[in-house]
């Protein structure tokens, strides 16, 4: 199951983590999920998968919700999985234990729910509305177009006027809109990867979700040329035609 392979598979992400300074095998493995499992498909991770997505589900899925589990404990998850491997050495292990094992330190029942006992992913379409004046602001909505009806949390990274990033996480399910300081174009939802789901925008080429297509968004395309999904740095954003490969068609 997921508590060997997924484990497994992780172990090895991070060692390439480690040898090239890089989230690139991990975040690898979240886009060939993705891509392998359609968006309504219900199976929990635990359990008995298909044969023709076992692999997408317990390795690759497996992995990467371990990897979004770190993100959401943060510093002390290594030392989690440290106890959890010594206290659990040598015996049959469960998904019930390892959510406690977690538990006794970090809010980890909602994730568990979500993510680990249901499956399925949401798939968006972002409408950006620009801001007409330097003092208005700027919005995007979210139109789900796929996948289970039910509310995510996403994080949004913005950047600002006067320099700098700003963060923030945000719950989102359909029809959810999202305003933005005066000033603010340029948009990245779950930079991460810290979420299961997938968001186009409504109109394509959009890739800073300002509500326009312009220089800015050629620029984007052109740097990320010739890429292609599953690779690390893909971005559904940077793809209008959908073909998995950023180019200019």
């Amino acid at each position: 199951g997921w508590l060997s392979e997924g484990f497994a598979e992780y172990a090895a992400a991070r060692h390439s983590e480690q040898r090239t300074g890089t989230r690139d095998h991990i975040r690898r493995n979240h886009w060939s999920f993705l891509l392998a499992v359609d968006p309504a498909d219900g199976a929990p991770l635990v359990g008995q998968h298909h044969p023709e997505r076992r692999f997408a589900h317990i390795y690759m899925r497996g992995s990467a919700v371990l990897e979004q589990l770190r993100a959401r404990i943060g510093p002390d998850f290594d030392a989690l999985l440290s106890t959890w491997i010594s206290d659990f050495a040598g015996q049959i292990a469960t998904t019930p234990e390892f959510e406690a094992h977690l538990a006794a330190s970090a809010p980890v029942a909602a994730y568990f729910r979500r993510w680990i006992y249901n499956g399925g992913y949401p798939v968006y379409e972002v409408a950006a509305t620009p801001a007409r004046t330097d003092n208005a602001r700027a919005s995007v909505e979210f139109r789900q177009i796929g996948g289970p009806r039910a509310p995510i949390e996403l994080a949004v990274e913005t950047f600002l006027p006067e320099g700098g990033l700003a963060h923030g996480q945000v719950e989102v399910s359909d029809g959810a809109e999202l305003a933005f300081a005066p000033g603010v174009r340029d948009v990245v939802i779950d930079p991460e990867l810290r979420t299961f789901h997938r968001a186009f925008p409504a109109l394509p080429g959009d890739t800073n979700l300002d509500g326009l297509v312009d220089g800015l968004d050629l620029l984007e395309i052109s740097a990320h040329q010739g890429e292609q999904a599953p690779g690390p740095r893909w971005r559904d954003a940077r793809d209008p035609n959908r073909d998995l490969r950023v180019d200019q068609a």
